[in-house]
């Protein structure tokens, strides 16, 4: 196998995996994480609870709208757990984001060119403490 087969084959596997990208930003009083299977996400806020941060999530890649949307649901989970809040208050649904590019593709004599369409799907809220009474 040539080396720029062996590129190739890891390229392939690396785009078909799909993506998740998130991140979070502490606001309020960090505490000790917890596992994601443990963070709720709520619509409208609960009786009483602490905003601990805010966190974003994104998920780009092959698949379906909903297997995106649901590789975000669940880095945003993440993100929240690390900080140890165990919801999080979802403040703009899930939006699409959607890049465009346009490639040249070929050699000195001949080629085409190749345009793609990105979406990616995105999800930001407030990293909150649910208390329970």
């Amino acid at each position: 196998m040539k080396v720029s087969t062996v590129t190739f084959l890891l390229l392939g596997v690396a785009v078909v995996s799909g993506c998740a990208t998130g991140s979070s930003v502490v606001t309020g009083s960090r505490r000790q994480a917890i596992a994601p299977t443990e963070v709720r996400l709520y619509t409208s806020a609960p009786k009483r609870f602490e905003v601990v941060g805010l966190v974003e999530a994104s998920s780009k890649g092959p698949g379906t709208a909903q297997s995106k949307t649901n590789r975000a649901v669940e880095r945003l989970k993440e993100e929240a757990a690390e900080i140890g809040a165990n919801g999080v208050l979802l403040d703009g649904g899930i939006n699409d984001k959607i890049r465009g590019t346009v490639s040249f593709v070929g050699g000195e004599n001949s080629g085409a060119v190749v345009g793609r369409s990105i979406v990616r799907k995105a999800l930001t809220g407030k990293a909150i403490y649910v208390i329970k009474e």
